[in-house]
């Protein structure tokens, strides 16, 4: 559907002057799930339609009215009418980008494939979150990935997982490497808001923050671990690094120090 027809300058909500409006955090949490909404009756003339949530209800909406709770309350641009202007092409969201495919094997309790060992517990700081999708025409709760990557200070992980089951006398006889991140800024979403060709379009990025953490190395009669050094990196580095052993080609643990 071509939006050429429809002059925006005229809509307060739509216009090269509402930019900050849809930047606001609450209006972006409007714009997210516009997919489970149906649009039906939809008038070209006055640029109205009736839109049905997930719980059948029907609320009459146009670009600048809604006939829901939250527009009446608020009187800004609610879920109904970002749906009815993506509809009509004049708001382009970017829609969160989430894979079924992950970057763990979350089949077992400890990941496989990874130099350090990734629990459970780890999955948040991994963006691995359990979201509703969409299968066979049935919405079910699965595990999927994202790239906001966001570790915490005290964190911990050893290069193997028998650093979690056995005594831990025995567990530094085969412990090699273990991390502790020390200090962590957070990876944050940017979103920009642009007007071109009629049109107000969300573009998002991510800020990936600093994370610093201290690398342990078992000594030589395995009876305790000392740091062998303090290392900075971005948090979605310091993924690839618990992944590979591998941060930069001053630290690669593949190698023998």
């Amino acid at each position: 559907m071509d939006n050429s027809y429809i002059n925006t300058s005229n809509l307060k909500f739509w216009n090269l002057n509402s930019l900050l409006i849809h930047g606001r955090l609450s209006q972006m949490d409007k714009q997210s799930h516009l997919s489970s909404l149906k649009i039906i009756n939809l008038n070209k003339t006055d640029f109205s339609a009736d839109i049905i949530d997930e719980d059948e209800n029907s609320y009459h909406t146009t670009l600048e009215h809604c006939s829901c709770s939250n527009f009446i309350n608020e009187q800004l641009p609610c879920n109904h009418m970002y749906a009815l202007a993506s509809k009509l092409k004049i708001f382009k969201g970017q829609k969160e980008r989430r894979s079924k495919n992950l970057i763990v094997d979350c089949s077992s309790k400890y990941s496989k494939d990874w130099f350090f060992v990734i629990q459970q517990a780890n999955y948040p700081a991994l963006d691995i979150l359990l979201m509703p999708r969409k299968e066979n025409n049935k919405t079910v709760m699965a595990l999927t990935q994202g790239k906001l990557y966001n570790f915490h200070d005290g964190s911990i992980f050893y290069d193997t997982e028998k650093a979690y089951t056995l005594p831990w006398k025995e567990a530094l006889k085969e412990i090699n490497y273990s991390i502790q991140i020390t200090e962590t800024k957070p990876s944050v979403n940017i979103n920009n808001f642009k007007y071109v060709d009629n049109c107000i379009i969300r573009h998002s990025s991510i800020n990936y923050g600093d994370l610093t953490f201290k690398l342990y190395k078992v000594n030589i009669s395995k009876t305790a671990e000392e740091c062998i050094g303090t290392y900075t990196c971005k948090q979605n580095e310091f993924v690839k690094f618990l992944k590979t052993g591998i941060l930069n080609k001053n630290l690669d643990l593949n190698k023998k120090y």
